[in-house]
């Protein structure tokens, strides 16, 4: 991508222009969600909003290189259960 250091060019800003948004793209208003009859509260990045994913979404990560070939990459995140708010774990390819 053209920088020095992944640690130093890590997403700074709030623009999410060229980021992996995730476990979310968009809004979920109030930063609450129900699901299977139990309220669940996310980080509020975005005034009282949560916003791809929160604080820390999957674009302000270091991902793991798991595969390299000639003419691709295979990078994977593990996102724990009550990562940002959201209940599970996921593994992301």
């Amino acid at each position: 991508l053209g920088y020095d250091s992944p640690i130093t060019s890590l997403p700074s800003n709030s623009s999410y222009f060229n980021v992996i948004v995730g476990r979310v793209a968009n809004r979920i208003s109030h930063s609450r969600f129900d699901l299977n009859g139990t309220t669940y509260k996310l980080e509020s990045n975005d005034g009282e909003n949560h916003l791809h994913g929160g604080n820390t979404g999957f674009g302000r990560r270091i991902w793991t290189v798991e595969s390299v070939t000639k003419t691709s990459i295979r990078f994977s995140l593990l996102s724990e259960d009550g990562d940002e708010g959201y209940p599970g774990a996921i593994r992301v390819t």
